[in-house]
């Protein structure tokens, strides 16, 4: 289903069900789908739109949240979704199923940097990713062939589409 941007009028009536504050603008960062929320306290949420309202699609969610509710006590920086106003982390709006969380900022944009400086980065980056490795390592295994998916590629990816996006 292609998804088209939301006008803002439609965007605030989801966000209506958070403690947001009042919003001072709405980026749609991926059409219909995620939106970045500034508040006029300068705080920062990703709206996403997770899909429309199903069992498969709430399944899918409640495992994520569990498998990011992990990487978060294992000291993994995650944004956590917000509870709304009902405590409830899935908003259900004209059909489809909505989460907020806070918008993680970086202070690394357009960072330039000298030959050391970009080995301590990627250094950095190689040690953040192997804790992010033993944290998933270490998420419990049980039952996880009921609670994961395999997603399903078309018959003709390799000899079709594959060549048209290169």
């Amino acid at each position: 289903m292609e998804h088209t941007a939301k006008p803002r009028n439609q965007v605030m009536e989801i966000l209506a069900a958070w403690d947001v504050g009042a919003v001072q603008a709405v980026v749609d960062i991926h059409p219909g789908k995620v939106y970045k929320v500034e508040c006029v306290t300068s705080t920062y949420y990703v709206l996403k739109n997770i899909g429309e309202n199903s069992p498969k699609v709430v399944q899918r969610f409640g495992f994520e949240y569990d498998v990011l509710c992990h990487l978060d006590r294992t000291g993994i920086s995650i944004a956590l979704p917000i509870p709304d106003r009902e405590g409830e982390l899935l908003v259900l709006k004209n059909g489809y199923l909505y989460t907020i969380s806070p918008y993680l900022t970086t202070n690394n944009k357009w960072l330039e940097l000298d030959p050391d400086g970009l080995k301590r980065l990627n250094h950095n980056c190689g040690a953040a990713i192997a804790r992010l490795h033993m944290a998933l390592a270490a998420f419990p295994a049980e039952d996880l062939e009921n609670r994961t998916w395999k997603t399903v590629f078309p018959e003709d990816l390799f000899d079709h589409w594959i060549p048209i996006i290169q």
